[in-house]
């Protein structure tokens, strides 16, 4: 896999910067998988530990965000695994996002925590042919939910969701 191989060089090269106590940026123009793409990639590590992820668009099966950024104020790689801590997303002010990648097992973690109580945790196995995912919800607010939605169900205009919604699918969508 082309991405797997480029995620793994970009790992060497962030560890090795790292190590120097140097101020690292990296480009990457695209990053393309069946699970998602992402183009106009910058990461910075600007301070010793730090992290600052700017994608200029990130899609997921037919959903597409534009001008996504995210800052950790933790940030540890390795050729295993990447992990952010006290994340910051622009498009959610006052959240914290916490997350994490295994490289091997192609697992994802993510914990999305705002204020009211609002809370969302995702576990998800990305490897291989299909790729599934569990997201668990607590006081979600749905009307911050509605660009995930189908487009062919009604979106939410209020309200909140409690519960939890598993997902899979392939390179084809979800199934």
């Amino acid at each position: 896999m082309r991405y797997l191989f480029k995620l793994k060089l970009l790992v060497m090269l962030l560890v090795s910067a790292t190590a120097c106590g140097a101020e690292f940026a990296l480009s990457i123009a695209d990053i393309a998988s069946p699970v998602f793409s992402a183009q106009g990639i910058v990461l910075s590590l600007p301070d010793q530990g730090s992290a600052d992820l700017q994608i200029a668009r990130f899609k997921v099966q037919q959903h597409e965000f534009q001008k996504v950024r995210l800052r950790c104020a933790e940030f540890t790689l390795s050729s295993v695994q990447v992990v952010c801590h006290q994340g910051k997303l622009d498009a959610l002010p006052g959240a914290t996002l916490e997350w994490r990648y295994d490289f091997v097992t192609q697992h994802l973690q993510l914990s999305l925590k705002a204020g009211g109580g609002e809370s969302r945790q995702v576990a998800g196995n990305l490897g291989g042919r299909t790729w599934q995912v569990a997201v668990q919800l607590h006081n979600a607010q749905a009307k911050r939910l509605a660009a995930l939605w189908p487009a062919a169900m009604p979106l939410p205009d209020g309200g909140a969701l409690n519960g939890t919604l598993g997902v899979a699918g392939n390179a084809a969508g979800l199934q």
